[in-house]
């Protein structure tokens, strides 16, 4: 008689939970706020069939530069507690665990140090030349990524670091050694700024 009594008690539990997960907000979610701390940047060819660190020479209508961040950790929520109606049957309320950026990227700048083409001299802004890969393998704008960042592809993120890549679409006139500055504009007002090393273009 018990048994079927604590039985009785834990369905009804259940089932009370069930319609409230139907009508109340998602519970809380354990998380991870983080900053873009600092900025590497290293030259891609990507000639082959993945985009690989660059050495001395790279074909010029393959060059590439990789963005890697540095994240810092600043806070981590912790209120939700497991529990036994874990949020298996609430697909929508999303993953119990989020990462939070309080930093959002505002302006994407790519200015070339060494004179690119007859319109564009040294110290010139060259960030349309360059593309983003989406989720839909297509590449996009700069400019679009600072207004829809979720859209685009990282080719690596974890909680310490966050990697972009992006592609030289339009290469220049000549060949020759080139190198690019990147400045990243956040919305706290930082600037992240990192030069990539001189690359042979050809």
């Amino acid at each position: 008689m018990k048994i079927k009594r604590v039985v009785v008690i834990f369905c009804c539990a259940f089932a009370f939970k069930l319609i409230v997960s139907c009508i109340s907000p998602c519970p809380e979610k354990l998380g991870y706020a983080y900053r873009h701390s600092s900025l590497h940047v290293d030259g891609l060819n990507n000639s082959g069939s993945e985009p690989v660190l660059a050495q001395d020479n790279v074909p010029k209508k393959a060059f590439g530069i990789r963005l890697t961040f540095l994240l810092e950790e600043l806070a981590v929520s912790d209120d939700a507690l497991p529990s036994l109606f874990s949020v298996t049957y609430a697909d929508e309320c999303g993953p119990d665990f989020e990462t939070t950026s309080i930093d959002t990227i505002v302006s994407f700048r790519v200015y070339t140090l060494t004179k690119f083409d007859a319109t564009h001299d040294s110290d010139s802004d060259v960030s349309d030349y360059f593309r983003l890969r989406s989720y839909e393998t297509t590449y996009e704008p700069i400019s679009k990524f600072v207004d829809d960042s979720d859209r685009f592809l990282y080719f690596n993120f974890s909680e310490d670091t966050k990697v972009i890549d992006v592609f030289l679409l339009t290469p220049p006139e000549s060949n020759g050694t080139y190198n690019f500055k990147i400045d990243i504009e956040f919305s706290d007002g930082r600037i992240l700024s990192a030069i990539t090393n001189p690359i042979v273009l050809n």
